[in-house]
């Protein structure tokens, strides 16, 4: 293994047992203002961590609670020296804003990494992807409709004036901000 360099550990049982020894001296940095990793626009949590010995402000991530039962989504958030937060799309974040542990596996986020239907917003684009022809309907703040997507399958971008927008796919309503 590599200083700096991201691994997945993946155990075969929940009460595996890992440890990890170096017979190397690491050199801690005080500090860092480097930016947490930008997530990926399919939807995968990225499991980030504050690599120093000082507080670091960060934006739009998943704390795991007091009980440690479940992330919750913080707008803003001080991490601790040496304290790891989840980051999400904003996608993902339109839809997801607490997720729990039960028994090892996750609730609730494998439909939604697994689903049939995104969308998010970004770079003032509504962006729309769906696995299966469906209808979606795009509807204001208001409640006005703002567009119709008649049995829409594949990507689909959108260029919508900035604001809140509700978009409906089946018996799902996501909201999106542009």
């Amino acid at each position: 293994m590599t200083s700096g360099t991201p691994y997945i550990i993946a155990a075969d049982a929940a009460d595996t047992k890992v440890s990890f020894s170096s017979t190397a001296s690491i050199e801690l940095p005080t500090a860092t203002d480097e930016p947490l990793d930008t997530p990926t626009a399919d939807g995968i949590l990225l499991f980030q961590g504050n690599p120093s010995f000082a507080e670091k402000e960060v934006h739009d991530v998943y704390v795991l609670n007091d009980k440690g039962t479940a992330f919750e989504l913080r707008e803003d958030y001080m991490m601790r020296p040496f304290e790891c937060v989840l980051t999400a799309n904003a996608a993902t974040r339109n839809v997801l804003k607490s997720f729990r542990l039960a028994d090892g596996n996750p609730t609730g986020v494998i439909e939604l990494l697994r689903g049939d239907f995104r969308a998010w917003g970004a770079d003032g684009l509504l962006h729309l992807r769906s696995a299966a022809p469906a209808d979606v309907h795009i509807y204001n703040v208001g409640g006005s409709p703002v567009a119709h997507l008649p049995a829409l399958a594949g990507d689909r971008t959108l260029r919508l004036p900035a604001g809140i927008y509700l978009v409906k796919y089946k018996q799902t309503t996501i909201k999106i901000k542009l």
